[in-house]
């Protein structure tokens, strides 16, 4: 971007005697003057009356120590940040957790279990399991190295109880920590 700057100082012509060739302003001046005008306008954003034109134009945005105001509600691909949505529809019989659910929650109902892979997920990716069921499920950790919140011992399966949440973190792509109702 560019500022203007102007390249004529009309004023100085002015103060000449009448008479001084100096004094006589040519096409070519004004040529100037204009081209440099143009070339500041077309280089700046127009900023004036954009509204919520603002929140549009401005795609992906880095902020650093500061806030957003106004978009209500917040929310990116998956809805509102505020709310974590269902990765399809409960489950019903065995699942395999796929990157697709992260940062969702999965839903057991009327029974099934759980499986989490190995090398499949990145890491601070993360999933969230209800067990929407009258019993205990089975979470299957297929991943190489999985830890209870709280314990340093590597698991490779848990039950997570009736009504009961947990959330599967994933460190890396072969280790997770499983947190909440689990056993």
């Amino acid at each position: 971007m560019s500022n203007y700057t102007k390249t004529t100082n009309f004023t100085a012509k002015d103060s000449l005697p009448s008479g001084n060739a100096g004094k006589i302003i040519k096409g070519s001046d004004f040529d100037l003057e204009l081209n440099n005008i143009a070339t500041a306008i077309a280089s700046k954003e127009d900023t004036a009356d954009l509204g919520s034109l603002a929140y549009q134009a401005l795609g992906a945005v880095s902020i650093t120590g500061g806030s957003i105001t106004g978009i209500n509600p917040l929310s990116d691909s998956d809805g509102n940040v505020r709310s974590i949505p269902q990765s399809g529809s409960a489950k019903t019989s065995s699942y395999t957790l796929d990157p697709t659910d992260n940062g969702n929650f999965i839903e057991v109902g009327s029974g099934g279990s759980i499986i989490v892979p190995d090398a499949t997920f990145s890491a601070g990716q993360n999933v969230v399991i209800i067990n929407n069921t009258s019993g205990s499920i089975t979470i299957t950790l297929n991943i190489t190295t999985a830890y209870i919140s709280g314990v340093n011992t590597d698991r490779s399966s848990v039950s997570l109880a009736t009504r009961g949440l947990a959330t599967v973190f994933f460190l890396s792509g072969t280790v997770c920590i499983v947190s909440g109702s689990v056993v």
